[in-house]
């Protein structure tokens, strides 16, 4: 095991990379970000990012070409799937359960409680479009929720009611905290109020070769909120390019990293998209994906008493 600011370094871009090659982000033979760009990410001296390639290198990741760059090894699927399996993991939550007093098959037991059960009717209140539909996407995929978006603008309709009313948890963003607060107060429903991974456009996506990411969008408000999440990230701008659905797309280049928010996609069409298209990386921060599980294994435990 490698240990020290190296062997820190070696398991943060072992699983970017990963992650990464699991959503289509990156391919077998591209090329990453440089040593030096990903030293000034990770404030870490150029020389131990090379070390740690290295290391990568020789785990069959990645392919360090002389004066060209670091590139994702041809063969590195395969690599990667011999590195962290669902047995792995699982094998590290069950470790973690005995070690805290636990025995096996009461944790397994008192979990499949808590994770399974009816699909939690979710409705999922935001401001735009690109942001419900998005957080609604993740929710169903990560979570097994029935996700539904619903814009605040609506909230007050006869549908908007109905669709509240029949909820088993309300969604939101920051924004809406005290306004929707109040109102799953009066209906009696949990509320959670979703935090963005701060790291959001400085993991996977970094992996580029220095290339700028290209996401397009539909609101225009949703462009400024991508602009000032950055600033506030500290994130660089040139590395994020934001279009609307609505401009000439034509100018994106043909072999840019390219993301489509699912509301620009519904809008856009059959119409064609130039670019390299990607996945979305995960919304969630890990603070928000804790408690939105306490949540679900909570209405899941009440609902298995009842």
């Amino acid at each position: 095991m490698v240990q020290g600011r190296r062997g820190e370094i070696v398991d943060i871009l072992r699983q970017r990379i990963a992650r990464a090659l699991g959503t289509g982000s990156i391919c077998a033979g591209d090329r990453l970000a440089s040593t030096r760009e990903m030293a000034h990410e990770l404030h870490a001296d150029p020389r131990v990012v090379s070390a740690a390639f290295r290391v990568l290198e020789t785990e069959g990741l990645v392919e360090i070409r002389a004066r060209s760059g670091v590139y994702v090894r041809m063969n590195a699927s395969a690599a990667r799937s011999s590195m962290v399996t669902p047995v792995e993991t699982l094998t590290d939550v069950l470790t973690n359960a005995v070690m805290r007093g636990y025995a096996g098959p009461e944790f397994v037991a008192r979990l499949n409680t808590l994770v399974s059960g009816h699909r939690l009717r979710t409705v999922v209140l935001a401001t735009m479009p690109d942001q419900v539909l998005g957080l609604a996407r993740e929710l169903r995929e990560d979570f097994g929720l029935d996700a539904a978006p619903l814009l605040v603008e609506r909230m007050t309709s006869d549908a908007g009611r109905r669709m509240l009313k029949g909820a088993d948890l309300i969604v939101t963003t920051e924004r809406h905290h005290s306004r929707i607060g109040q109102l799953a107060d009066e209906l009696g429903v949990p509320r959670l109020s979703v935090s963005i991974r701060r790291d959001l456009f400085d993991s996977e996506w970094a992996l580029w070769r220095g290339e700028p990411v290209h996401i397009v969008v539909l609101d225009a408000r949703f462009r400024t909120l991508i602009r000032k999440f950055l600033t506030d990230a500290g994130a660089e701008k040139a590395a994020v390019r934001v279009h609307l659905a609505t401009d000439d797309l034509s100018r994106i280049p043909a072999d840019a990293p390219t993301y489509v928010t699912q509301a620009a996609r519904t809008h856009i069409g059959k119409g064609h998209v130039p670019g390299m298209m990607i996945p979305p990386t995960r919304l969630f921060a890990e603070d928000c994906v804790r408690e939105l599980w306490r949540i679900i294994g909570g209405l899941n435990l009440s609902r298995r008493r009842a």
